[in-house]
């Protein structure tokens, strides 16, 4: 069943008004489509900006050779722990959630180590810090 919106109103002496093509019915669905048709550009570029800035705004920096390292949700503190060594690194803090650590390494390779390794993500630990419940890792562990 299609909607259709009749294009003129319908007024008290019985008759329609209100248009030069009185009573003709213009479907609707085929105005929202042009809409959409209309619109899409817009909201592609719209989505992929949005994208791009968030991607920019994650993207690790490296400044003070750390990152934060966020692993598989399954992933417990000693299996993350095991990650950043891996990839040769020593873990700066650790958080609330046991997938997420600041790991410390100022080798070059660092980051694509942990991908590799099976992190899901690297970031800038600026972004991290704040929203996780991070506190220093007491002992020498850097």
């Amino acid at each position: 069943m299609q909607a259709y919106e009749a294009s003129g109103t319908n007024s008290a002496a019985g008759g329609w008004s209100g248009s030069a093509d009185r009573g003709v019915a213009i479907p609707v669905a085929p105005r929202l489509h042009a809409l959409w048709l209309a619109a899409w550009p817009a909201a592609c570029l719209l989505v992929l900006g949005l994208a791009g800035l968030v991607a920019a705004t994650l993207m690790p920096t490296g400044q003070g050779g750390d990152y934060a390292v966020i692993a598989p949700p399954w992933y417990t503190l000693p299996q993350t722990i095991a990650l950043v060594r891996q990839a040769q690194g020593a873990i700066a803090q650790t958080g609330t959630a046991d997938n997420i650590v600041i790991a410390h390494a100022r080798r070059a390779g660092f980051v694509r180590a942990l991908y590799r390794g099976g992190a899901w993500l690297v970031v800038d630990p600026l972004h991290v810090r704040g929203c996780a419940g991070f506190a220093p890792v007491s002992g020498g562990m850097r």
